[in-house]
Formats: structure tokens, sequence, C-alpha cells
């Protein structure tokens, strides 16, 4: 079977590398599957892709921008489907992505987390698949032995919001009539909850202005490790287990992380914020 011939747009700032670590080793596992034959374009300036139907099976958008939808034109007029990771879903409602995506004419949507979290934010009439990705494995191949690993201490990673009083979130909602999602501490309450605890140690505080491309390694000198988001799974979940780590991970109903398949007490250990205390005392006061 012959490979799909994808057209792969990329923003200039993502193809020039000056991103986080995930997204240009996601453009290059991309770039190596052997099942597409992908060739890359930087959208710089205005691009017309009208009339591109016989040289393409598809049109690819790793990472969509509101700079790269404005200059992109004639997809509709293309012949070729366009296919687009969704990005943070909850973007439409921030910045209008919807509308973004409908200029763009994109058939398939594709991201990491559970149709529900899309569908929050997105027309039913929208297609969506979820594609697990996020792990590279070249960054896992020298971690440190478990029986190496310090016991006695679990970290964390991922950004701490401050704790807002009170006060503040009172405030937030009921005078500024701030959305929920505009609240940055509403996305990661369980994990700031974590972070305070003594014997919780955050990977910044290890190394700091430490980068994804070296949170294996960092990862990898403990035995146990937090993955907690309270709105969706990030790539924490898949990060956290990679680095051979015993995870205690955030699954609840409000993030709908099950759709991930790790196990309770089998492949992770399921924290909440009624339990995540005792689960972690648990596990300091047993460890061997």
């Amino acid at each position: 079977m012959n490979p799909v011939r994808v057209l792969m747009i990329l923003p200039e700032r993502i193809a020039s590398g000056r991103y986080d670590s995930h997204k240009p080793l996601f453009v290059e596992s991309i770039r190596r599957n052997r099942s597409m034959d992908v060739t890359q374009a930087t959208c710089d300036k205005r691009m017309d892709l009208s009339g591109m139907g016989a040289d393409y099976d598809i049109i690819l958008f790793p990472f969509v921008t509101l700079d790269l939808a404005s200059k992109v034109c004639g997809l509709k007029d293309s012949g070729v489907p366009v296919v687009a990771l969704a990005g943070d879903p909850h973007d439409p409602k921030k910045l209008d992505m919807s509308a973004v995506y409908e200029r763009l004419n994109v058939a398939l949507f594709f991201d990491r987390y559970a149709p529900s979290s899309f569908y929050k934010y997105h027309p039913r009439s929208h297609r969506y698949e979820t594609v697990i990705w996020g792990l590279e494995p070249s960054l896992y191949t020298n971690l440190g032995p478990y029986e190496k690993r310090i016991p006695d201490t679990i970290v964390i990673s991922g950004v701490i919001p401050d704790t807002p009083s009170f006060a503040r979130r009172a405030f937030w909602r009921y005078v500024r009539r701030y959305p929920p999602d505009l609240i940055t501490w509403n996305h990661y309450r369980l994990r700031t909850m974590c972070a305070k605890l003594p014997y919780v140690i955050h990977t910044q505080d290890i190394l700091p202005g430490q980068t994804g491309l070296e949170l294996p390694g960092i990862l990898s000198g403990y035995r146990a490790a937090i993955a907690a988001t309270t709105s969706i799974p990030t790539f924490k979940y898949l990060e956290t287990p990679a680095a051979g780590c015993l995870t205690f991970m955030e699954i609840t109903e409000e993030n709908d992380g099950k759709y991930l398949g790790y196990e309770d007490g089998k492949s992770a250990v399921f924290i909440d914020e009624t339990n995540y205390k005792s689960r972690l005392k648990d596990y300091l006061d047993t460890r061997s």
C-alpha cells in the first residue's frame, strides 16, 4: 500500500524550533511515520492552498494558531480533507477558535484527551478522535534504576498556581464573572494542594529552569511521583509512569481520565481532593 501523501503546515515559530520541547518532537514523530509521505511547509506569509487535490491526500495542521489561520486561504477549494490537532480544549471559549477552525475547513480533529472534553467546547458537528501522543522514546532510555531512587520524597511537576483566597474566588465569580476556565487555579487545584505537603518536592526546586527534555531524568531520581490535573489529563499522565515512577494520579469524573486505561492499585494509584493525603501517607509509611 502506498503511503498517505501528507502536506504538513507549521507555524513559523514551531518550524524554527522556538517552542517548548513537546511540539518539535511531535512534528519529528510525524515525519518518521512510515505510513505517511510527509511534505513540510512553513506558513510565514500568505499561503493559497486551492487546487492541491492532485498532490496530497491530507492537509495536516499539527498546531493551529490565530496567526496561521489568518494567512492560509483556499482550503475549501483544495479538494483535500483537512486534519488538525485540536489543541487546548479551553481555547475555543477564550479565543473563538471554533471560527478559526471553520476558516481552515477542518474535517477531522484529533488530540490526546477524551471526546467529552472536546465536545464541552466544540459543537457536535465537529468530528473528533482521541489519539494518545506526547512521549518521545529517546527521552526514556537512560532512566535511573528503581532501587537506587529516593524513596521517602514524592516528586511533582508542572504549573503550580497560587491558591486564591475565598474572597478572591468570590470576586472572580460574582463581581468580574470570570468563566471558571479562565482561572488557572481551577485546572490545577489538587496539584497545588499536593505541592504544599512537606514530603512533596517540585522538579523546579530540584533543577530551576527545568525543561520538558530534562523532566524524565529528574523524575527517574524518585520512586514515586504525582500527576494531577483537575480539568483534563495532561502530558504528566504519560510522562510520569514512563519515567518508571509509582504514579499517584488524579482520576475523577471531572477530568474523565479513565479513558487512558490506568487501573487503580495496578498501573497507578488514583487520588482526588478527598483522599490524596491518606494515599500519599500510606505509601510513605509502607515503602520498602
